[in-house]
């Protein structure tokens, strides 16, 4: 309980939504397939092959129509919007929308189709490392004898060499016997996460240059022995621990930069009862995880030690299953879901009537 003096009656509390974004960008969405945000504190919007720009008060500023539904969104340092679709590869478009056709016609010599990247090959995943101009990082299920983990340039000095491979990534780490990736996560250093099959060991992390270092090879068979099932989302705070969200018992896991299992926090969880169908997970500054998925109360959040945040109380009376989540710069948690409304913009504090500002992750 918060105790105030005088005593204090709050206008809201963590969980609920903020009522004035959710009118602005009403229902004009479907379900939610990926979202991600830039430096601005724009927000983009993916479902089927739609894409959207939506501003941090909900209005939408940009609708780009894709060549097939979206699996993947990142934004780079110039503003570029990067989609991974379903098997027509990944596209460039510029902050303002439009195509980046010099982009889409560098690809590789793999590829089938000219405009296209890792084309007839479904992808899982995209991101964009914050390295010298940039590198795009692509999952896929390899077709087209291509490799199911890559490196594309992004902003090379030479300008005519966006969206061909890189030379200095190294782009056969992921091979066909590891099996098909599912996703991808990139931590605050670059490093990368891949989440796959067994046969990947359900999780593996690489370098940034796409290499195994001797510390990745040391986490990578530690934390296979604490994983039975293929995690469907990872975090990454700023000690390297990383948490992991699956249909494994207790289905939130956390692991320390080496791999070792801390099972304090998994018991925890693990007592707390979340329920089957975690989706999605992300990271409050102040290190309490929010995972959402199709269990009961759609979104939960979790204390440093793993124990449930009973302060915490989202609304889940529309909007379904929540497919994916992300922390806001102004500190609100954006949820994406399966049914309408589709976006919800959700405290993560409590407020004071007539607070001045804006809340932040607390």
């Amino acid at each position: 309980n918060l105790v105030a003096n005088p005593p204090r009656v709050w206008a809201q509390r963590p969980g609920l939504l903020e009522t004035t974004f959710n009118t602005a960008v009403g229902t004009s969405f479907a379900a939610v397939t990926a979202l991600t945000k830039d430096g601005s504190g724009n927000i983009y919007v993916a479902y089927g092959s739609t894409v959207k720009k939506i501003s941090s008060a909900g209005a939408t500023s940009l609708t780009i129509t894709t060549a097939d539904s979206v699996n993947g969104l990142a934004v780079d340092s110039a503003g570029n919007i990067i989609v991974a679709t379903r098997v027509s590869g990944i596209y460039r478009y510029t902050s303002a929308g439009a195509l980046d056709s010099t982009f889409n016609t560098n690809a590789y010599s793999g590829s089938t189709a000219a405009g296209n990247y890792l084309s007839n090959s479904v992808l899982s995943g995209v991101a964009v490392q914050t390295v010298t101009n940039g590198r795009i990082i692509v999952t896929s299920a390899g077709a087209n004898s291509t490799n199911r983990l890559v490196g594309v340039q992004d902003l090379p000095t030479t300008a005519s060499n966006a969206g061909k491979l890189d030379s200095t990534f190294t782009q056969t780490s992921i091979t066909s016997t590891m099996g098909t990736p599912s996703g991808l996560h990139l931590d605050s250093s670059n490093n990368i996460y891949v989440m796959g099959p067994v046969g990947m060991g359900y999780l593996k992390r690489l370098s940034s240059n796409g290499t195994f270092s001797t510390a990745d090879n040391t986490f990578n068979t530690a934390i296979t022995s604490g994983l039975s099932s293929t995690p469907t989302a990872v975090a990454v705070d700023a000690l390297g621990n990383v948490f992991v969200v699956g249909p494994f018992t207790g289905n939130v896991k956390k692991f320390s930069s080496t791999g070792a299992a801390d099972t304090t926090f998994n018991t925890n969880t693990a007592a707390a009862a979340l329920g089957t169908g975690a989706n999605t997970a992300v990271l409050q500054s102040d290190g309490k995880l929010v995972v959402g998925g199709s269990f009961t109360a759609k979104l939960k959040r979790f204390n440093t030690d793993g124990t449930l945040d009973t302060t915490f109380s989202y609304d889940s009376a529309t909007g379904g299953t929540v497919n994916k989540a992300l922390l806001l710069t102004d500190g609100y948690i954006l949820v994406g879901t399966a049914s309408t409304p589709f976006i919800k913009k959700v405290y993560t504090t409590y407020v004071a009537p007539n607070a001045p500002g804006i809340p932040t992750a607390v």
